[in-house]
This record gives C-alpha cells, structure tokens and sequence, in this order.
C-alpha cells in the first residue's frame, strides 16, 4: 500500500511551493526578487549525471546576461532531505545545497533517476514528492525519475515517458498500473506532470520550458551558448543508432511509428491504431513509408519480427513455437510460410544450419514480405 503524506507535512510543503514565503533559499545566500522559472532537483542514488548537467545548463545560460551565470530569471538548486552526497552512476557524488526543510518555492520538483537494479526508493524522498504533488507543484520524471514517480503512485491514468531502452522494465514493475506508456517520443507533458526519456532529451526539456515561461530569446540564448544545432520538440522520435536498419530511416513519423511497432512487439497492434497514434491517416502513413522505406507499414512491422524470430531460432536454444509466439506470430504454421518466403528456408532447417546463399542476408537489411 502506497502511504499518503500526514496533513502536516502537506501543509509545511504547500506553504512553500504556493509562495507564502517569496525567499529562495540557495543554499549560498538568498535572492528576494523571484526569478521566472525555479527548479528543485531531488536526486536518486546511481542518478544519471547527463539528464542533471543538461537541464541545469540550459537554465543556467537563460538566466543571466552573458555568460554571467547569475541566477536571476531562473533558480535552480539540489534538494534532499539532508545535506549528504548522493553518488552518481558515474561515480561523481553530489550534495545537496538545500533540504527539503529549507526549501521554499520551486515552479517545478524534477526527479533525476538512476540505475534500476539494487537501488530501493528513499522513503523520505517519497514522502516529500507525494506532498509536493498535494500542494499543487509539477513534477517532472528525468531518465528513470519516471519510475520514481510511477513509485510514488503519481503516475496513475497519465502518460508516462519512458526510454526505448528501459520500456520492458517498467511494463514490468508497472503493468498492472493504469499508465499510458509512451517510449517513442522524447519528453511527455501532462498536465502536472511532465516526463523525459533522459539523455540529451532532458535538454531540449529545459529548452521548452525556458520557452514557456521566459519566452524564446532566452530558449535561444540557452541553444547558442550550449553549440546546439537545433531544439527538438517534445514529440521528436527517441533514436535508436544501434540499429542498421533504423539509421537509414530519414522520415521522424516514420521512426516514429517504428518504435510503436516495437513496443508492441509480442502483440501486435493494427496499422491503423498505429497511424491514430501518430495522428494521421493510414494512406499518408503508407505513403510515408513507401518513400522512406520503400514498402507498406504492414510488410515492414511484419518483416521487423521475420527478422527478430531469424535472430533467436539462431542464438537460443528454444523452441520454433516459442519464438513464434514472442515475435507475434499466433499461427505456426503461417509463420513457417513467412519465414521460407523472406529467407528461402523453413525455421527448423535453418536452426539446424540446411540453409544456403538465399538465407545469408545482409544484418539489418529490410525487404518486403507479404502475407
């Protein structure tokens, strides 16, 4: 069971964050005038350096004339329940300048997560999230700051930005939970709650937000002095560079649709629920990927998993059935004819190696497959 926060402490926490006390405590001195856009960090044990530096940067290059680094139009500092470092998982460790005691008002308490394995949640760092979320104060979920959150219970009927890489393991922990999960784009806005992919991701976050309430000449001034080519939107597809096949992909609705497909992997979901997400049609996505691709959606998404039940009947010892059920093929046999049709062999000769030249296609190449 989830503990809700006492009404004291909710109380302490919704006087600070609505602005009864106008003070910010920095933790060097204490600035009277309020700056436009304040941020609190709570960080997680193993918490990931580059979604913190990144975010900070970008705050730190808008809020002050030059390269100044005052913190005048915007405030930022590293909150926690006491003043012990917090170890990076990179091995740096960073104290907190403020505790959650000291601190006052903050226009948004983002989370920076870590590692996920071996690291239990602080129960004090809970505790005072569920309170900040009480009083009213956005939270904002950087890297695996989103399974803090999901932790925390305050992740519940929203949508949730999850890294490609981490989605498995929160549809894990949290498949039970009534989470929309989102692993295709890179940051996630809703309402009270905003979620990151992490990664340079949690960048073009903070450049989003300094446009929101700063207005774009201090974004842009961020984007300059950071040598930023440009400022990806929160609906940019998550790169995946660890694929061949995906780099050669140019088109961001495509990629993006890419990934949707492989969330939905074991499962899959019908083209047009994948268009609906994407909020197009299915003819302009099928024209999308014909000139991008060069084949229909339906041949791509099918022939992704042609692919992924090639490159398990060859490294696992598992059975053809097995394989064809978590590629997201229900009909054995089906699957048997799709796989001789890409690859000019049956599953079973080609486990046991009876294959020749027209099965040695080239890693990570894409060609149509028809049912």
């Amino acid at each position: 069971m989830l503990q809700e926060p006492d009404s004291t402490f909710i109380q302490q926490v919704h006087r600070r964050n609505t602005g009864e006390n106008e003070q910010q405590s920095r933790g060097r001195g204490r600035v009277a005038d309020r700056p436009q856009l304040s941020v609190g960090f709570v960080l997680m044990p193993k918490f990931t350096m580059m979604a913190l530096a990144g975010f900070i940067e970008a705050l730190r290059h808008a809020a002050d004339v030059d390269d100044r680094s005052r913190q005048i139009q915007c405030a930022w500092s590293i909150i926690g329940p006491n003043h012990r470092p917090v170890e990076s998982s990179c091995g740096i460790s960073v104290a907190p300048g403020v505790t959650f005691e000291e601190s006052l008002r903050w226009d948004y308490i983002a989370v920076v997560g870590g590692l996920l394995s071996g690291h239990e949640s602080d129960p004090l760092k809970m505790r005072y999230l569920r309170a900040a979320a009480e009083s009213g104060t956005p939270l904002i979920g950087l890297c695996t700051g989103s399974f803090v959150l999901a932790r925390a219970g305050l992740m519940d009927g929203r949508r949730c930005c999850v890294s490609y890489y981490h989605v498995e393991d929160f549809q894990t922990e949290f498949g039970s939970r009534n989470i929309d999960v989102v692993a295709d784009t890179l940051f996630v806005l809703d309402g009270p709650r905003i979620t990151c992919a992490g990664g340079l991701g949690a960048v073009d976050l903070a450049i989003h937000l300094l446009g929101r309430h700063l207005g774009s000449h201090r974004s842009q001034k961020s984007v300059a002095q950071m040598l930023l080519s440009g400022v990806r939107p929160a609906t940019a597809p998550q790169p995946q560079f660890n694929k061949a096949w995906y780099s050669s992909v140019r088109n961001p609705i495509v990629r993006r649709a890419i990934l949707l497909m492989e969330l939905h992997f074991n499962v899959p979901i019908p083209i047009s629920s994948v268009a609906e997400r994407l909020c197009i049609s299915v003819k302009q996505l099928e024209r999308l990927f014909d000139s991008d691709v060069a084949m229909s959606p339906a041949s791509f998404y099918r022939k992704m998993r042609l692919d992924a039940a090639r490159f398990m009947l060859g490294e696992f010892d598992r059975s053809i059935t097995s394989v064809a059920l978590d590629c997201g093929f229900s009909d054995i046999s089906h699957f048997g004819r799709l796989f001789r049709s890409a690859f000019g062999v049956s599953p079973r000769d080609y486990r046991r190696g009876q294959y020749g030249a027209s099965a040695q296609l080239s890693k990570g190449s894409i060609q149509s497959v028809d049912a």
